[in-house]
């Protein structure tokens, strides 16, 4: 049993790591490119909130993916050196991710956004839990 926890710690758990850091990866890439797109297609307008809710949504996710990563990497620690630098790792992450799902949240309860599109429609009913439809409805 113990040759099996040794070979998953040194074989399989750097390609879960890199596997993890690599969707992360692949999230940011796309994200941007989603995010270019629609900045292109608004004639590059900078105030464009959907822009900026878009790509960041995309590196809160990817965030997410590089955290867990960074929490496989606890098992396979060799110094308290190692784990003093991941710790400050984990923690600059976390900060990171909680920044940007609040940045992305107020842009979103701010109405900042034109109310045009299901992904915006979605977006506010993820964040408010009520559509507006829902309170149309509930006002009659």
């Amino acid at each position: 049993m113990l040759a099996v926890l040794e070979y998953i710690e040194e074989t399989l758990s750097p390609i879960v790591v890199h596997s993890l850091e690599l969707i992360g990866i692949l999230i940011i890439i796309y994200g941007s490119i989603k995010a270019l797109t629609i900045f292109f297609k608004d004639g590059m307008n900078l105030s464009n909130s959907l822009v900026k809710i878009t790509l960041g949504e995309a590196l809160s996710l990817s965030l997410e993916f590089k955290l867990g990563a960074e929490i496989i990497k606890t098992v396979i620690v060799r110094d308290l050196n190692e784990l003093i630098i991941l710790g400050f790792v984990v923690v600059l992450r976390i900060v990171l991710t909680l920044l940007i799902h609040w940045e992305v949240k107020q842009a979103v309860l701010t109405g900042d956004l034109e109310r045009s599109g299901n992904s915006i429609q979605k977006m506010e009913t993820s964040y408010n839990g009520v559509k507006e439809s829902d309170k149309e409805t509930t006002n009659e």
